[in-house]
């Protein structure tokens, strides 16, 4: 032990220039591998927390610009080729099971326009700009219920046959807030007349108690809230269209897929107007996501190639020093002092080295980021096989050093 530990330090004390470009190359191989573990393990662990942590959207708003959403509008009011082409990437998109369309939006209405209102007093109140007492409402669309996760607590939810009903002879469904449980009973009937306008709706159902959603960071509780399929008074002259109505809002029950790229290549096949989707429920899993987790693997990447250049440069020079010290190391074997001796007199002044090397990086560190932000134990975990990987060639050099082949080669 004790020539391993001299030897080790004869070494890189006898032999200046050779440990000042072992150790300088040492020095910036640990630079290097501190600065690609340092930033993969900050760039991985700002992704992770921020698409693992972050609500994942599942509801986003369908946007068309200003000047699209005109056109359409014109199209689906004169059904032009453009207003069927609408239809078929609507379906298109709702191909996949994990996404479709819906709508919904919030109004108030006065409860002076109710026959019988006195039922709905408790649950009114007054509002500047109506200048009056209004009742609250939410007009849903089909599969809204779906996509915002409501349920009913007692009766049914909306049918298709409920969103489609435009006879006067037959009452539209509507489903209650719980607070409205004991006023009102399933099957009682709510009565409109304003204006000469009539219509009357049959309670269905009622939500269960503190039924809520989020959009665009406000939640929505429904406890005191009517809700009603599509519109109410209900237009009885018009034609029902599944246009630009009953698509504004698209919900996804994959959190995995990009939404606007999957929508983007359906109405870029069939050449319809863009349409651009707003997350209002979270953040939008998007290719940003897949960017930022190509950096990682970049990053890991670089510093991989980074470690083999290391390994390179390091080894050619313990390599080359390794060839000129063959007869050195052959006397001392001569002398009886054995190989495995050697190679860790030779390993013991490269971990020495190493160690030194590592007091530049700290420094850096601390007077960029004020901290050492890679551990100390990663820096070696990486460091450590770098430089076991150096020595490689060093020791088969060594192994084949004997006093027959110094003798032919004409060294000593």
């Amino acid at each position: 032990m004790r020539f391993v530990i001299d030897n080790a330090f004869r070494s890189i004390f006898r032999n200046p220039k050779d440990t000042i470009l072992i150790l300088l190359n040492m020095i910036i191989c640990t630079a290097v591998v501190f600065v690609f573990v340092q930033n993969y393990y900050y760039l991985n662990e700002h992704v992770s927390d921020y698409f693992s942590n972050a609500e994942i959207a599942k509801n986003y708003r369908v946007d068309l610009s200003v000047s699209n959403l005109h056109l359409y509008a014109d199209d689906c009011k004169n059904m032009t080729p453009m207003y069927y082409v609408g239809n078929e990437v609507y379906k298109e998109i709702e191909k996949n099971t994990n996404v479709y369309f819906y709508d919904f939006y919030e109004s108030r209405t006065e409860t002076d326009r109710f026959l019988n209102n006195d039922k709905l007093e408790d649950f009114s109140y007054f509002d500047s700009d109506y200048d009056a007492k209004v009742i609250n409402e939410l007009f849903v669309s089909g599969r809204a219920f779906d996509a915002l996760g409501l349920e009913v607590d007692e009766g049914r939810t909306f049918t298709d046959n409920d969103q489609i009903n435009n006879s006067l002879d037959s009452p539209v469904g509507v489903i209650l807030g719980s607070d409205y449980k004991g006023i009102y009973k399933i099957g009682e009937k709510i009565e409109y007349s304003s204006n000469g306008m009539k219509d009357c709706a049959e309670v269905i159902g009622f939500l269960k108690a503190d039924s809520c959603f989020s959009f665009y960071n406000q939640s929505l509780n429904l406890n005191s809230y009517i809700i009603f399929p599509n519109t109410f008074p209900r237009d009885f002259e018009r034609e029902i269209k599944d246009a630009i109505s009953n698509h504004e809002l698209i919900h996804t029950d994959d959190p995995d897929l990009d939404l606007q790229t999957y929508v983007n290549g359906i109405t870029t096949k069939y050449g319809f107007y863009t349409l651009k989707l707003d997350p209002i429920d979270g953040i939008e899993i998007s290719e940003a996501k897949d960017v930022s987790m190509k950096n990682v693997a970049l990053i890991a990447a670089l510093a991989l190639i980074g470690s083999v250049i290391c390994i390179l440069s390091l080894t050619m020079i313990l390599y080359n020093r390794a060839v000129r010290n063959r007869a050195k190391y052959c006397i001392l074997m001569c002398a009886g002092i054995p190989l495995y001796k050697l190679n860790a007199s030779i390993s013991l002044e490269m971990l020495l080295m190493l160690i030194l090397s590592v007091f530049p990086t700290i420094a850096l560190s601390i007077y960029e980021y004020g901290e050492f932000m890679v551990p100390i134990w990663q820096l070696f975990a990486f460091t450590i096989p770098i430089m076991a990987a150096a020595l490689i060639p060093t020791f088969a050099v060594n192994r084949r050093i004997n006093l027959d082949m110094l003798i032919r080669n004409k060294i000593v």
